[in-house]
């Protein structure tokens, strides 16, 4: 089965006793740590806060150790937002570079994690259209080399 709930998309493989939660930068790791946001949207920076970083990784190490319980794996894929993967491709910011996913790494899982913001880095050069021009999604290019990672990871485990 498939579940949505705000911004975070639950599958769940029953044959494969796996469980994959992907999150987004700007809603899913909100609705872990802080459930009263009224909008999507954080500001800029709002991520860069290190005790936040810490408590959602906290928190998705406990969800992890309760599944391995019931033998499955959590999987955790977070979607880094078009400013913080174009950060550094951005003339005269007025927002601090975004910190998150470098503090992310630097933290111990119990989960198997996927850095997808480092994955897509591999093609940025080219493949410009990673993310669509007028939007804030990925494109369907950037989709597929996502889907393929996540697939060869299920594959080889």
């Amino acid at each position: 089965f498939i579940m949505t709930a705000s911004s975070i998309s639950i599958s769940f493989i029953a044959d494969l006793r796996l469980l994959i939660i992907v999150l987004s930068i700007f809603s899913g790791i909100s609705v872990i740590i802080k459930s009263n946001l009224s909008d999507d949207m954080c500001p800029p920076g709002y991520y860069n806060d290190i005790s936040i970083i810490n408590k959602a990784n906290n928190e998705l190490n406990k969800i992890a150790l309760d599944l391995k319980k019931k033998h499955i794996k959590l999987i955790v894929l977070i979607a880094p937002d078009k400013y913080d993967f174009y950060y550094n491709d951005i003339l005269n910011s007025p927002f601090s570079e975004p910190i998150f996913f470098n503090a992310l790494d630097s933290l111990p899982k119990d989960y198997l994690y996927f850095n997808s913001k480092k994955l897509l880095t591999q093609y940025k050069d080219s493949n410009k259209d990673l993310y669509f021009f007028d939007d804030s999604h990925w494109s369907p290019l950037a989709s597929k080399i996502i889907a393929e990672e996540i697939h060869n990871t299920i594959l080889r485990k």
